[in-house]
């Protein structure tokens, strides 16, 4: 259906014996309706006052979206998501909303704007906003705190809430910015960055806090953003390699903070390399290899990994064991390769999928592995194998009997690193 289409069978408004709210309550979604009006209903945004609606004048045009209804005609399309990341800039009585669009769901008609008294409640106001912009300014707002909310709108009905963004204006109570925050840690798994930092100690409570990330310590020239709320954690995905310097600042209606604690963060490939965390035959971990256990056997090296069996030096003729290993790509993830060495030859699944085996021919052995023979390090792509999420791979090794008298101690190990980036 197009955008024009909904909109002649979006919505409706109610009969004038529709009352506005006289006590705080929570949003709730649009019930639906059998009538029909023509868009844009008549109490919007433009009808209504902002401030005149933050100070609690209850105005019918205050709550134009309580009583707008989804007309039945709008049935198979799709309510939008909720919009995201709303934030909110207060400058003397002068507000300004700004936001993101939802990323799911028909296509949207308007927006509506809800304020409380208190943390989810409409109670001061609930307007539709005609039109689709995702930035509102209004002046003249009162002192107070305020709790302000934003939803997306179609045939299909409202959306969930987006986040909430507590709305301080003038002197309540508390006068001066937020003290600095504190604790700043981050960690970081592939693209994915996980910041979290502890609220501050003093000042006025801050209602956001700002970001700021760098190329080098106290540069902002990576990322500078308020995170629309007062929580005091954030996740970044898709994150690009390379080193950042971190710090936040608390914000409030009064004004922004010092800096927190800088933290320098690292963002490259996923590595998984052959160690002790890795299991043998789905049990006990596995044995690191002694550097003095017959040192002309194992040849090869890889940063990261070390080889690995059983046992931390001796094998006996024709033993086999399976080595696996759970992993999680949280992010990133456009390449990966699979580099090994085995001693006699290993069979490798990734993800329940076996990978393909050419022929071996040595010494000792002919047939098809997917590694062949000793210690060669062998290099596979293996990007098709992986996925977001949890993963898992597993090697079994095949050690080969030499025909040497009791007591000849027969080496085998696998050296394997995983990179992913």
């Amino acid at each position: 259906m197009k955008h024009a289409a909904l909109a002649a069978v979006l919505l409706c408004v109610l009969a004038a014996g529709c009352a506005s709210p006289s006590a705080p309550s929570t949003s709730s979604a649009l019930a639906p309706t059998m009538a029909q009006a023509a868009w844009p209903p008549p109490l919007g945004i433009g009808a209504a006052d902002f401030a005149v609606c933050l100070r609690g004048s209850q105005e019918p045009a205050c709550f134009s979206a309580a009583r707008l209804q989804t007309s039945a005609i709008g049935a198979g399309v799709i309510a939008p998501g909720a919009p995201n990341r709303l934030n909110v800039m207060v400058t003397g009585n002068s507000v300004t909303f700004v936001w993101n669009a939802p990323t799911s769901g028909d296509a949207i008609l308007a927006y509506i704007v809800e304020a409380g008294s208190v943390s989810g409640a409409a109670d001061l106001a609930n307007i539709v906003m005609n039109g689709t912009a995702t930035t509102f300014s209004a002046s003249g707002i009162g002192a107070g705190t305020y709790f302000v909310r934003v939803r997306a709108l179609n045939a299909g009905g409202g959306s969930p809430p987006s986040n909430e963004v507590v709305v301080v204006v003038g002197s309540i109570g508390c006068t001066s910015a937020p003290g600095a925050p504190g604790g700043l840690s981050g960690s970081v798994n592939g693209g994915t960055v996980t910041l979290v930092w502890t609220p501050p100690a003093g000042g006025c409570a801050p209602t956001s806090y700002t970001l700021q990330a760098g190329s080098a310590p106290g540069l902002s020239n990576l990322a500078n953003f308020n995170t629309g709320n007062s929580a005091t954690t954030y996740v970044a995905s898709g994150v690009g390699q390379g080193t950042y310097f971190v710090r936040v600042h608390a914000v409030n209606g009064n004004g922004t903070s010092g800096p927190s604690n800088e933290v320098s963060l690292t963002v490259g490939p996923i590595i998984v390399g052959t160690d002790a965390t890795w299991s043998v035959d789905n049990g006990r971990p596995a044995a690191l290899v002694d550097a003095d256990c017959i040192p002309f056997t194992w040849g090869s090296t890889l940063a990261s990994a070390q080889w690995i069996w059983s046992s931390p030096c001796t094998a006996t003729d024709a033993e086999r064991h399976t080595f696996s290993k759970q992993f999680v790509i949280s992010g990133g993830g456009a390449s990966a390769r699979l580099e090994a060495a085995a001693d006699n030859v290993a069979f490798v699944t990734i993800n329940g999928q076996r990978m393909p085996t050419t022929l071996c021919i040595d010494y000792y052995n002919m047939g098809d592995a997917t590694i062949c023979g000793y210690s060669r390090v062998s290099t596979f792509d293996v990007t098709g194998l992986l996925r977001t999420g949890q993963n898992s791979i597993s090697i079994e090794v095949r050690n080969f009997p030499v025909g040497m008298p009791p007591g000849w101690r027969n080496p085998a190990g696998l050296l394997a690193r995983l990179t992913i980036q």
